[in-house]
């Protein structure tokens, strides 16, 4: 099997994305997708977003007029990751915030006051790359490598159990915890030997 066979079985099936979105106002009731002109009371509402293909529900919906249709003024945030997100809105920087489930059930085990609303989409974004310079062609020659990724992100369960599914285990290579937006940076400059990361900086 090839490495880019192997590693983009790192999603095989769909990646449930868990996100906490839409529903701040008793006016959204059943939120409506109407697109008819709004009298009632407008209320603000900040959303923090990641740039990647998750989000991209989020943005069709400002552009289609439906927050300010159901009486929300929505401005958007940027962050790096679902969990910069949340911990964002944790912080009281954004009202809401998008996340895969595994950083919501990460909040929960340590009892953060959070709630999931809603799902958004299930999607398939998530990647292995590795430097074939450094003997990387095939899945086993995982084994002794360092491999970055961004830690308690989905990421690093998908990578985990992709590696568990290879019978590599976790103790056999060297996990670097590396924040998304520099994963470029780090296996460009051989810091790295692989990275488990997703789009859109594969």
């Amino acid at each position: 099997m090839s490495m880019s066979s192997c590693f983009r079985a790192i999603t095989k099936g769909v990646i449930a994305s868990g996100i906490v979105l839409v529903v701040l106002t008793a006016e959204l009731g059943s939120l409506s997708c109407s697109r008819g002109i709004y009298s009632g009371r407008v209320d603000s509402i900040t959303v923090a977003t990641e740039t990647n293909a998750a989000s991209s529900l989020i943005f069709i919906a400002e552009e289609q007029n439906y927050f300010a249709a159901n009486g929300l003024n929505a401005t958007f945030k940027d962050y790096g990751s679902g969990l910069a997100a949340v911990d964002g809105m944790l912080r009281g920087e954004v009202d809401i915030g998008r996340a895969a489930e595994y950083v919501i059930v990460g909040k929960a085990f340590t009892k953060e006051s959070i709630r999931t609303l809603g799902s958004i989409d299930r999607f398939q974004q998530h990647y292995i790359v590795g430097r074939k310079d450094r003997g990387i062609d095939t899945v086993s020659e995982l084994k002794g490598k360092k491999i970055g990724v961004p830690l308690k992100t989905a990421s690093e369960f998908y990578l985990g159990r992709f590696l568990d599914l290879h019978a590599i285990n976790i103790n056999q290579v060297t996990i670097v915890d590396v924040a998304p937006e520099r994963t470029i940076d780090v296996i460009a400059n051989g810091d790295i030997d692989a990275v488990a990361v997703w789009q859109p900086y594969i």
